[in-house]
């Protein structure tokens, strides 16, 4: 869940201070707009949790099945190369 709170914490972030510098170069009172800063923290931070979580797992199951898929390979090339060996002999 890292890829989760990293989304949480850029996205929110990213959203709080853009609220506010909009709010500079409009003119607007910053005490008044940190409210609606607050509010856009939380409700982007929400969304870049979901956000993360999602790539999180994407890239979780990514990396697994190319794991998998690695040791598929190696198990198949080990068991051909014991059945293609000479198989030794009492005589």
């Amino acid at each position: 869940m890292a890829l989760a709170r990293i989304y949480a914490e850029i996205l929110g972030l990213t959203a709080f201070t853009v609220v506010l510098l909009r709010a500079l170069g409009h003119g607007a009172d910053l005490e008044a707009a940190a409210g609606s800063a607050l509010a856009a923290l939380v409700l982007w931070g929400i969304v870049g949790c979901l956000v993360g979580a999602i790539a999180d797992r994407v890239v979780t199951e990514g990396v697994q099945a190319q794991l998998l898929s690695q040791l598929k390979q190696r198990a198949e090339s080990g068991d051909a190369a014991n059945h293609s060996s000479p198989a030794t002999s009492g005589t």
